[in-house]
């Protein structure tokens, strides 16, 4: 039988980590019945074979449980008043700033390997882990029938300390990387630099410049929206939507559910700032956004695996949406 105590030995030993939250190792442990199933899955796992530069495992391991289908409605609040809004971005943005000036790569995947003191020795497997992220976009994009070429200008929202931007630059014509944190933008800069890049643009996020102005073909952003309250994913999403190009594509991972989630404006205002906070948005609200944009689903891939190590309770999605070209 595998307790709860194992699942947690299995994080720290093998994946040099805490769980995400304290109900995970209770629910993962019922999954297993013996000690080698659960060591099997975290040896095979996508973030330890990353981790120790390993190729991927095929077939990777099936976990059969997911999101039961009757899940039950979230109570989610996704407008705010501007004063509002700009009090929720403040709250991120300071905290997020300040893993940036002590840890910008741990902060960015927390493993201990990419803390400040061990980062020097593995800057080269932290940046190639974004490589990943670059061959899910290029699936996306050839499931809708477009190429790096059609899209050659792009808006990447989070780029931390530029892991995936790094192969974004290499891959499309001109990219233009935001992100809430200076000390983030400011580490990106210079290692990207260092690498010869010169088709890179840097915007500082702000509440009133949530998105580079201009139009472009592409917006990406992954495990980054989860982040912000949801009334700031909701104007970064309508930003971005709203700035795209007729023909432009917005492919981004977003989760849709976390058991007992709820949130309200006045809820969280009124509380202290809890350090990193992950939320989610529902799926009919990023519809109905993308439908004021004018903008049509193209590809909706779940991606719960990417998100959480807790399919049973959570769900994320990575959506593509597309604006209409204009018909000469």
């Amino acid at each position: 039988m595998v307790t709860p105590d194992d699942v947690r030995a299995a994080y720290r030993l093998i994946l040099g980590r805490e769980p995400e939250n304290e109900a995970l190792p209770e629910s993962l442990a019922k999954d297993f019945e013996e000690l080698s199933q659960l060591r099997r899955v975290f040896l095979n796992s996508d973030e330890f074979r990353r981790m120790e530069d390993l190729p991927p495992v095929l077939p990777p391991p099936v976990i059969a449980q997911t999101l039961p289908l009757d899940a039950p409605p979230l109570a989610v609040e996704v407008l705010a008043a501007r004063p509002d809004l700009e009090r929720m971005m403040a709250r991120v943005a300071a905290f997020r700033t300040r893993l940036g000036e002590e840890a910008p790569h741990w902060s960015i995947l927390t493993v201990d390997r990419f803390r400040p003191e061990r980062i020097e020795a593995e800057r080269g497997t932290f940046y190639a882990t974004g490589k990943d992220d670059l061959t899910t976009l290029r699936g996306v994009l050839a499931r809708i029938g477009l190429a790096p070429a059609d899209l050659p200008r792009v808006v990447e929202y989070g780029c931390g300390a530029g892991r995936v931007t790094l192969h974004l630059a290499r891959s499309f014509g001109e990219v233009t990387t935001c992100d809430l944190s200076r000390p983030h933008l400011d580490v990106a800069e210079q290692y990207l630099g260092e690498q010869g890049l010169t088709n890179l643009r840097y915007h500082h996020v702000t509440p009133e410049a949530l998105i580079p102005r201009g139009s472009f073909d592409l917006f990406f952003s992954v495990l980054t929206l989860q982040h912000n309250p949801p009334p700031v994913i909701h104007a970064i999403l309508e930003a971005a939507l709203e700035q795209l190009s007729p023909g432009g594509v917005a492919v981004f991972q977003l989760p849709a559910h976390m058991k007992d989630y709820r949130f309200t404006v006045a809820e969280y205002l009124g509380q202290p700032g809890a350090g990193l906070e992950m939320h989610c948005m529902p799926q009919r609200e990023v519809f109905a956004l993308a439908e004021h944009c004018g903008c049509k689903p193209m590809d909706v891939r779940e991606n719960t695996r990417s998100f959480t190590q807790d399919p049973l309770n959570n769900l994320s999605m990575l959506y593509a949406f597309r604006k209409p070209a204009i018909r000469g």
